[in-house]
C-alpha cells in the first residue's frame, strides 16, 4: 500500500523547492548582472577622454536648471567669458547644454537607455560619468536662482544663489555658499550643506539624511518634515518659536525657545529623527 505524505509535508517540500529554486535563479541573475557591470566598466575605460561641449553665452542669465541623473556634476566659477561644460565618461557627448530664456539648462544623458537585469543596467552601471560646469567669475557675486535635480548621481558646489531648490532621489548633494531661500526634498539620498543668508527653509526627507548648517541672521520661517529619515539642522543663535509634531520619531531641540518669537520653526517627524541646535 502506498502512503502519501501528509499535506503539510507536501507543502513544506514545495516551499523548500521554491526557495532553493529562487536562490539558484538569484545567484544566476547576480552572476549575470555582475558580468554585465564588469563589461560596462571595461567599455567605459575606453571613453574617459573629456568632451567639451560648445560654450553658452551666459549674459543676462538669472537662473540655473540642472538635472544630473546618474552623473556627478561640479559647479564652479572661473576665468571664462562664457559658460562651459566639460564631461567625461560614457555618453559624455550626449549632455544637453544651452539656454531656455534667462535660464542656463544642463541635462545629463538619459540614464534609462538599454535594459536592466536584477536591478543592474549595463548602460549606466560602472560609468564614471562626470562633468564640470564653469560659470564666468562675475557670477560668484551675482545670485542665481537654481533648480537642481539629482537621481543617483551627485552635485558639488560652493555657490551664490537666490532661491535654491534641490531634489535628491537616491544620490548626494554637497552644497555650500549663500542663498536667500531653500527648498529641499530628499528621498533616499543625502544632502550636506552650509548656507549663509537663508531667510526661509522648507526641507522634507523621506528615507534619506539631511545635514544643514545655517549662518548669518536667524531664518524667519523654517518647515521640517521627516518620514523615516533624519534632519540635523544648526541655526544661528537666537530665540525661536518651535512647533513640534511627532508620532513615533524623535525631536531633539537644543535651541532657546519662546512662544511667539519672530523666528519660527515647524518640525514634524513620523518615524525618523530631527535635531535642532545652534550653529557653532
Amino acid at each position: 500500500m502506498t502512503t502519501n505524505p501528509p499535506t503539510s509535508g507536501r507543502r513544506g517540500i514545495a516551499i523548500a523547492t521554491a526557495v532553493v529554486g529562487g536562490v539558484v535563479l538569484l545567484g544566476l541573475g547576480a552572476s549575470a548582472a555582475f558580468a554585465m557591470a564588469a563589461s560596462s566598466q571595461r567599455a567605459d575605460a575606453l571613453t574617459t577622454q573629456a568632451s567639451a561641449l560648445a560654450p553658452v553665452d551666459a549674459t543676462g542669465i538669472t537662473g540655473l536648471d540642472l538635472n544630473v541623473g546618474v552623473a556627478d556634476l561640479r559647479l564652479e566659477y572661473g576665468s571664462v567669458t562664457e559658460a562651459t561644460l566639460t564631461a567625461t565618461g560614457g555618453s559624455a557627448e550626449r549632455w544637453q547644454f544651452g539656454r531656455d530664456g534667462d535660464e542656463l539648462v544642463v541635462r545629463a544623458p538619459n540614464a534609462n537607455s538599454g535594459f536592466c537585469f536584477f536591478g543592474v543596467c549595463p548602460s549606466t552601471r560602472g560609468q564614471q560619468v562626470t562633468a564640470t560646469l564653469t560659470l564666468p567669475r562675475a557670477f560668484a557675486t551675482q545670485a542665481l536662482d537654481a533648480d537642481i535635480t539629482i537621481g543617483v548621481g551627485s552635485v558639488r558646489t560652493d555657490g551664490t544663489f537666490g532661491e535654491l531648490d534641490v531634489q535628491v532621489d537616491a544620490g548626494d548633494a554637497f552644497i555650500s555658499g549663500t542663498a536667500t531661500d531653500l527648498d529641499l526634498v530628499i528621498g533616499m539620498g543625502t544632502f550636506e550643506g552650509e548656507i549663509t543668508g537663508a531667510a526661509t527653509v522648507n526641507a522634507e526627507v523621506s528615507l534619506g539624511d539631511l545635514a544643514l548648517v545655517l549662518k548669518g541672521d536667524p531664518p524667519r520661517d523654517v518647515t521640517l518634515k521627516v518620514s523615516a529619515g533624519s534632519i540635523d539642522l544648526a541655526v544661528p543663535a537666537g530665540i525661536y518659536d518651535v512647533t513640534p509634531a511627532r508620532a513615533s520619531g524623535s525631536l531633539d531641540n537644543e535651541l532657546n525657545t519662546a512662544p511667539g518669537a519672530p523666528n519660527r520653526i515647524s518640525a514634524k517627524v513620523d518615524l525618523g529623527d530631527i535635531t535642532l541646535s545652534e550653529t557653532r
